[in-house]
């Protein structure tokens, strides 16, 4: 099963083939401790284990009263703070951790109505920066294998490998396509000194790839993106070449980004 199926299965109440893989950790734990014990640095835990479910989009900032935290009492070693959903919290200092949670403004209907009111008004403020949001969502990553050929003359077939980590598509949403408004995802190759294209042109169109989003609900039931697609979020194009030298791989992913990288061809 895929990741998009097994979570599926799962909502289904259903049985999949293995229990869908999902988790998160304090700050420190990927930050201080797991670098000394062997896990690469500023790698995804969604990538490295290979998580089922990944968080996506922004943040909706829902407290009434925003950037609102008198201290009430402080110390070396933690902080006493009432935020503004009128919530009393002591946190550590230093450190994350679960606050204790000590007392509540909120107790009665008429305090109630205080922290509604500010809920009730339109504020961008709350949506945060959505640009960066809305262009983070498409996540292209892109690798490369080589495969030595014996038949057709030899030598060396480059593949190129293109998946969309993201929700979205590369292409935002698909009326972004339709209009022509986003380019699709491109690479070309640049073949160093002692490397040569056996076969078609350097430079391909590989169009735009389809976010897990589909996987999981569809185009015709998803309420918020209806404009997903139905293309997958994998492609691949595959280049025969000869010789010995470097290929430097440059690639463009509509609203994915862009990207390059060397590699040897020996």
């Amino acid at each position: 099963m895929t990741s998009a199926e097994r979570v599926k299965t799962l909502l289904n109440k259903d049985i999949p083939d293995q229990m869908g893989l999902y988790e998160h950790w304090w700050g420190e734990t990927l930050r201080d401790h797991w670098p000394d014990q062997g896990y690469p640095k500023d790698e995804k835990p969604d990538v490295y284990f290979d998580y089922d479910i990944v968080g996506c989009g922004g943040w909706i900032n829902s407290t009434p009263f925003m950037d609102v935290e008198d201290v009430v009492e402080e110390t070396d070693r933690w902080k006493v703070t009432k935020n503004g959903r009128g919530a009393t919290l002591k946190h550590w200092k230093g450190r994350s951790g679960t606050p204790e949670h000590i007392g509540f403004e909120v107790t009665s209907p008429e305090v109630w109505k205080k922290y509604r009111e500010p809920l009730l008004e339109l504020s961008t403020d709350r949506i945060g920066n959505v640009d960066d949001a809305r262009k983070a969502l498409p996540e292209l990553h892109v690798a490369s294998a080589l495969e030595p050929i014996e038949a057709e003359g030899g030598g060396t077939r480059l593949q190129v490998v293109f998946e969309n980590r993201g929700f979205l598509p590369t292409s935002g949403l698909k009326i972004a396509e339709s209009k022509e408004m986003v380019p699709g995802i491109s690479v070309s190759l640049d073949l160093g000194p002692g490397v040569r294209l056996l076969h078609g042109t350097t430079q391909r169109d590989v169009g735009h790839l389809d976010g897990w989003g589909s996987d999981i609900a569809g185009s015709a039931r998803h309420p918020l993106y209806s404009g997903l697609g139905d293309r997958g979020h994998r492609a691949v194009e595959s280049f025969l070449l000869t010789g010995r030298g470097e290929v430097t791989i440059a690639w463009t992913g509509g609203r994915a980004g862009s990207g390059s990288f060397r590699i040897p061809v020996k």
